[in-house]
């Protein structure tokens, strides 16, 4: 188990759970830890394949889960309560009860406490929907959200990195060609861009104002990729060569920082070994 350390229950549900659920990709988590919580520290919701949300609630709790009979009655009894409330959803016209129950730790959960809670679950009608997680098994389940979170930022990566080595070959046409007085001007893509201006990445990745400033700067040189001839004069030479300059800059530094996070993404997964030849 490789969780973290936490200073006590409060920073465990904050900085580890409530992160985890959004990554799994629930929806609508509120923290409901304190005196009227009814027995549960988080509701969250998900929508099924049909369209229809269902809620859940999470009874978290720090350090090992033992088999001492108190402990456990009382974690169980909040669990029972968790079943007893009802939820209304501000856009939904009925009540809902929670349909599951998922009790989490992020240490251990001894063999006596497994088969106590599963003797208790036997004895309840909704005993079926209720799930206990321990550290090594978050600490699994979170490592594979994670990855796939990775896959996709990858992804998106690889696109800007070769949005940017492909657009150098225009920028660099048009600084060569405003040397000799004749403009060439060549489309650039920006798909990639656009994308992250939809869909902003971190902003400790990539600065979304930064991706702004080099996605106007290339359009500044697709507008006038055109097909009929344009005439020139010093000031605006000028200015195609300040735009064709800024541009490579800007360019260059998109490269070799979406490079880098690339590398920084594949560091995660890569694997040392050591090849020993009988």
């Amino acid at each position: 188990m490789s969780l973290p350390e936490f200073k006590n229950e409060a920073e465990f549900r904050k900085e580890w759970i409530a992160p985890f659920l959004a990554k799994l990709g629930y929806i609508l988590p509120k923290h409901v830890h304190g005196a009227n919580e009814q027995g549960k520290d988080f509701y969250f919701a998900e929508h099924d394949k049909f369209g229809h949300l269902r809620f859940c609630a999470a009874q978290v709790k720090l350090g090992k889960i033992g088999s001492g009979q108190t402990e456990l009655d009382n974690l169980l009894n909040q669990v029972r309560r968790s079943f007893t409330v009802t939820l209304k959803y501000h856009k939904g016209a009925d009540r809902q009860r929670i349909s599951s129950v998922y009790i989490m730790t992020n240490e251990s959960i001894s063999d006596g406490a497994r088969e106590y809670i599963s003797d208790w679950c036997r004895s309840e009608h909704y005993g079926e929907n209720v799930f206990y997680l321990d550290g090594e098994t978050l600490e699994s389940l979170e490592r594979h959200a994670t990855y796939i979170d990775d896959k996709i930022l990858r992804i998106r990566l690889v696109a800007l990195l070769n949005e940017a080595h492909f657009n150098l070959g225009p920028i660099q046409t048009l600084s060569q060609s405003v040397i000799k007085g004749e403009p060439v001007f060549q489309p650039c893509r920006t798909l990639a861009l656009e994308d992250v201006l939809r869909n902003p990445l971190p902003e400790d990745i990539l600065a979304y104002e930064y991706v702004s400033n080099l996605w106007e700067n290339l359009n500044e040189i697709n507008k006038r990729n055109v097909p009929y001839q344009l005439e020139f004069n010093e000031r605006s030479l000028w200015y195609f060569t300040q735009i064709a300059e800024s541009t490579f800059n800007l360019t260059v530094k998109m490269r070799d920082i979406v490079s880098g996070a690339i590398t920084k993404v594949d560091s995660q997964y890569s694997l040392e070994i050591e090849i020993e030849e009988q």
